[in-house]
């Protein structure tokens, strides 16, 4: 894979009001432990050095839960996007110089296999300051779009409603899951 130290920052700051559960989503159970947890024990399989949870709503739940791992735990305030959460987890990798992948909470089953790409995509070849998870699903829909050039690097990525005609016919989808 590389040598580089790893960090992980978890999303899960979310308010999950689609849910209707007094529960936080990322709680939620899947195959009989939180989506949480499968995820923590992915990213704990692969070697992360460090681990950062952006919290919000609910955030006691999620720090009772993992009161017994080895995380750090951001608090984002105020919901102001992505970028926003993922800006949260700055003082808790104070020090900390190496590689990044940003996860979601509520994706609970990416593989060992497909961190480890990623991770190394980012340090082999043409080394690109990021990669960005992308997926092709038969239906497209409404998930934002990655646009490509030939070699596959990334030219913009647009929300489906901010796309134009041409940028929604592209099928190559954002699954938002990154490594910096």
């Amino acid at each position: 894979m590389t040598t580089r130290p790893l960090a992980a920052i978890i999303l899960a700051a979310g308010q999950g009001t689609r849910m209707k559960s007094e529960k936080h989503k990322v709680l939620h159970p899947i195959a009989g432990k939180p989506m949480l947890h499968h995820l923590l024990d992915t990213v704990d399989s692969i070697g992360v050095e460090r681990t950062v949870i952006v919290v919000g709503a609910r955030r006691e739940q999620i720090e009772a839960s993992v009161a017994d791992r080895d995380v750090a735990i951001a608090v984002q305030e105020d919901q102001l996007g992505t970028g926003h959460a993922v800006a949260q987890a700055h003082d808790a990798l104070k020090g900390f110089a190496g590689d990044v992948l940003i996860l979601y909470g509520d994706v609970p089953m990416v593989s060992a296999h497909t961190m480890q790409e990623m991770i190394f995509r980012l340090n082999n070849g043409s080394e690109p300051r990021a990669v960005v998870l992308g997926f092709r699903p038969d239906n497209a829909g409404a998930y934002g779009r990655i646009i490509a050039d030939d070699r596959g690097e990334i030219e913009k990525m647009v929300e489906f409603k901010d796309a134009n005609e041409a940028e929604r016919a592209v099928n190559l989808c954002n699954s938002g899951l990154m490594a910096a």
